[in-house]
């Protein structure tokens, strides 16, 4: 499961938020990209210029998926903070 929520809530805005979810049983099958390249389109759709996550020190597959689709990662407050710019027509970049 994924989510895109745009800030403000509606039409094109400058940010948005991605949350994914991926049940045990299906982890590590490639559906976190799918998921992520799927955010990624849509986000460019929506005209948003910056997706940002919020991923947890021990979700260490989340955060591979977010490195390798070249987001920003940084500490704050115990937390990793993911951003990255959308392109337009934006098109995964990972390999």
């Amino acid at each position: 499961m994924a989510e895109l929520i745009c800030f403000p809530a509606g039409g094109a805005s400058p940010d948005a938020e991605a949350a994914f979810t991926v049940e045990p049983a299906w982890q590590g099958l490639g559906h976190g990209r799918a998921l992520m390249e799927a955010a990624l389109r849509d986000a460019a759709r929506r005209e948003v210029a910056q997706i940002v996550l919020h991923i947890q020190p021990q979700n260490l597959p989340m955060r591979r998926i977010a490195e390798r689709h070249s987001f920003r990662i940084m500490l704050d407050s115990g937390e990793i903070l993911a951003t990255r710019q959308v392109i337009p027509d934006d098109q995964p970049l990972a390999a």
